[in-house]
């Protein structure tokens, strides 16, 4: 809900399916509203970013895998949003945030470990589309994932956005992991 120029709320709603094979197979089931608030404190100029704050209240309920009961708890998530533009249709956007969840901090790496980051760049194909590919770790394991994201504009209010993202590394153990990601979704503002 976009509130003049310089604010806006939003109200989400993700879903999730996730299989994996470990000895047998097991699932995730879950769901998460959300709701969050987005201000803008300064406009930019020339290499001075546009910046804004952001805060983010979500609820995950969700079905673990190796447990039949269904578990909910709420992770709030902070922090800053810059963009710089680089000529006409290139922007360069970035963000620093904390989000806490259910599980403590005890120590300087669990600390670390609730940081939130992501580094986009972006390129408007025109009025109506956007392609994006950039790194970010802002998901609900705290994972750093590649993001190909591409937005097309049905009309003034209404947004189609779809999201490719690959996270890949080495286990502690020495195994290797990969995920891969899709996400399909509509993004609606009110003004």
């Amino acid at each position: 809900f976009g509130i003049g120029n310089r604010a806006e709320l939003t109200l989400d709603l993700a879903g999730a399916y996730n299989t994996f094979d470990t000895v047998n197979f097991h699932s995730t089931t879950g769901f998460t509203p959300a709701v969050g608030a987005k201000l803008l404190l300064f406009d930019g100029k020339e290499w001075v970013p546009q910046i804004a704050f952001f805060t983010h209240v979500a609820s995950p309920v969700m079905q673990n895998a190796y447990n039949d009961k269904w578990t909910a708890f709420v992770q709030p998530e902070i922090g800053f949003e810059f963009r710089n533009p680089l000529g006409k249709r290139l922007l360069l956007d970035y963000s620093l945030g904390y989000s806490w969840d259910r599980n403590p901090v005890e120590d300087f790496s669990d600390f670390v470990n609730h940081i939130q980051y992501s580094l986009y760049l972006r390129y408007l194909h025109s009025d109506g589309h956007m392609v994006s590919f950039g790194i970010s770790n802002r998901n609900s394991a705290h994972t750093p994932t590649m993001d190909f994201d591409y937005l097309y504009q049905l009309n003034k209010n209404l947004q189609l956005n779809i999201r490719c993202s690959f996270a890949g590394g080495v286990h502690k153990e020495g195994g290797i992991i990969d995920r891969i990601h899709g996400l399909v979704g509509l993004n609606w503002m009110l003004k």
